[in-house]
């Protein structure tokens, strides 16, 4: 993509936002958020607020996001104080209502927050943002598929736009791609330092860094010892200010609250729990059995540990398989996610079965959040049909799943051997890097 062709792309994704939240804050006057979603930044705010409050995160001002993410929420706090000051007085409003125990709906219009103008402020600064990370990411895309290049902009569907307007997810997005594209620059110790910025935002995007060891290992031989420690001196120095701030107790906040956090949204663990409860009177819904989704969750690792992974092609692939897995095997499952899997897919795309489900697993994101379910919330339809739909972007990714192990298990070392018949060395495991 030249210059001008990623300027105006820019430039009308900054429009998109710009006219989105200044110009239809109330989204037309509907109770449904779905355009504007202001839940979650009303949360962002909140947790970013520790800035203008000159408090420290995770002790003083609350956090469940990692570190990057929690110093990104006090970004726009700097861009309001550049050119103003941030009234106590209106951040205390907001504060009230995420902190408060009565479930409202955030998008009334005739909610008080839509009045409350540093809100709309910061939501608007916060969207502006999200629309620059996702214009890096079509770039991006666009300058790593060979052919048919212009699929890119299916990141501009339904789901993928409106999250990226509403959530953070496009920034690990983005992070994600960054680090595929330097990765094929054979920028590994670079690689690895956006992983590990990636991975204290989202922490998902640790997945990318077995996969790109084993693909370095499979070209040159080698365990590449640099990126394994410019992964983890970068996560130190990014701790290290939580350590030094709020101790030991400041950072375990968020990681603590993620481990134990009870399944409530459909989920396959949420539907597998009703099921062996409603059938069997057996309850899953336990911190064992979360051990265990937790450890399947990144049962790809050991696989692609073990493969052949020498194309970039694969490698990407690989990516593509271990986020899968995360996404279907979580205790939870949120429509934002869309934004961590499509930009994969859309890398390996080839024919229009495949570009089909990208848009129907996108379609069906939308479909599930915001429509259903405000629907279901509001009781103008049955839960079932919300889980249906759930149960069908499931379903999607199961098969992208099973299509992309399909493809790769045979590159695979100990599956060969197996299949072979032949026996694996104790001395020497096949594949092991």
């Amino acid at each position: 993509m030249n210059t001008r062709k990623s300027v105006i792309v820019l430039i009308l994704l900054l429009l998109f936002s710009a006219i989105a939240s200044l110009g239809i804050p109330d989204n037309f006057g509907s109770e449904m958020g779905f355009l504007n979603n202001y839940g979650d930044k009303m949360v962002y705010a909140v947790r970013g607020s520790w800035l203008p409050y000159s408090k420290k995160p995770y002790t003083e001002v609350p956090s469940e996001y990692p570190q990057i993410a929690t110093y990104f929420f006090a970004v726009p706090y700097i861009v309001m104080e550049a050119f103003g000051s941030v009234s106590p007085k209106e951040l205390g409003q907001i504060e009230q209502i995420v902190n408060s125990d009565v479930s409202t709906n955030p998008d009334l219009p005739s909610s008080p927050h839509l009045r409350n103008e540093l809100l709309i402020l910061y939501s608007f600064i916060f969207s502006l943002l999200m629309a620059f990370f996702l214009a890096l990411s079509i770039m991006l895309i666009y300058a790593m598929r060979m052919e048919r290049k212009y699929l890119a902009f299916l990141m501009l569907l339904p789901a993928a736009l409106f999250f990226t307007h509403n959530r953070f997810d496009v920034i690990t997005s983005f992070l994600g791609l960054l680090s595929i594209y330097l990765l094929a620059k054979n920028r590994f110790k670079l690689s690895a330092f956006v992983i590990a910025i990636g991975f204290l935002t989202k922490w998902y995007l640790v997945l990318f860094l077995p996969v790109f060891l084993a693909y370095d290992y499979t070209v040159h031989r080698r365990i590449n010892w640099s990126m394994i420690l410019t992964f983890t001196l970068t996560c130190i120095l990014i701790l290290l200010p939580t350590l030094i701030l709020s101790g030991f107790e400041g950072l375990y906040a968020p990681y603590g609250r993620q481990i134990f956090r009870w399944s409530n949204q459909p989920s396959l663990f949420y539907i597998a729990s009703g099921l062996l409860r409603r059938w069997f009177e057996i309850n899953i819904d336990n911190p064992y059995f979360s051990l265990v989704t937790l450890a399947l969750q990144f049962s790809v690792v050991p696989l692609c540990l073990t493969s052949r992974i020498d194309t970039m092609d694969k490698a990407v692939k690989w990516c593509a398989l271990s986020v899968l897995c995360f996404m279907i095997f979580a205790k939870i499952n949120s429509s934002q996610w869309i934004l961590w899997i499509s930009p994969l897919l859309i890398l390996i795309a080839t024919g229009r079965l495949f570009i089909t489900g990208i848009i129907l697993l996108d379609l069906l994101s939308y479909l599930q959040y915001p429509v259903l379910f405000y629907l279901k919330t509001h009781f103008y339809i049955s839960p079932h049909l919300f889980l249906l739909a759930f149960s069908l972007k499931l379903l999607l990714l199961i098969l992208f799943a099973v299509y992309l192990l399909y493809i790769l298990i045979p590159d695979n070392r100990i599956f060969n051997r197996l299949r072979r018949g032949g026996e694996i060395s104790i001395d020497n495991p096949a594949g092991v890097c």
